[in-house]
């Protein structure tokens, strides 16, 4: 016997930008990264600046997505966060002056886990948005301090295009 699957309860900010392409969407699956160097400071932010490789970052501008493009957020990964880092450090995203999520790293297990949100999160085009790791009391390392980063997982949302007709000459 097939159960039924409940339907995907998408935030409202989602039905506004659907609403104004009359639902014309496509949906591809998307991650978008940032990492930081630890240097000892009780609070790493992320996806606020703009960073010179690819490997450090896929942002294409500083803060928010580009016009029309969306993000739904499914699921978010921290690399690097072990050991001393997991303890007492807390994880929260910003969208837009609002904190929608925020939780405890001490039982997370690292260095790859995936958190799966229990409800998506929408990033509107042009929505400022980053995250913070903040600790009450930094760690300290000896030796090469470690490379953190966060990757939000989901779909990249935007309209869908028209293809546009070729004309065909006439050979003469």
């Amino acid at each position: 016997m097939k159960l039924p699957q409940a339907p995907i309860l998408n935030p409202p900010e989602f039905w506004a930008y659907n609403s104004e392409y009359a639902g014309q969407l496509e949906w591809i699956g998307w991650a978008t990264w940032d990492h930081e160097r630890y240097q000892g400071q009780p609070k790493v932010f992320f996806f606020d600046k703009l960073k010179d490789t690819l490997e450090e970052s896929n942002m294409q501008v500083q803060g928010c997505f580009p016009p029309p493009n969306a993000l739904m957020v499914r699921s978010i990964r921290l690399d690097g966060i072990r050991g001393k880092l997991a303890k007492g450090g807390v994880f929260s995203l910003h969208i837009g002056g609002t904190t929608p999520l925020t939780f405890p790293m001490d039982g997370y297990k690292g260095p790859r886990q995936n958190i799966t949100l229990s409800r998506p999160l929408f990033i509107a085009p042009m929505y400022q948005f980053r995250v913070c790791l903040t600790w009450a009391k930094a760690p300290t390392f000896k030796r090469k301090q470690p490379r953190l980063g966060v990757a939000l997982l989901g779909d990249i949302i935007r309209p869908v295009k028209e293809k546009r007709k070729r004309r065909r000459r006439a050979v003469r």
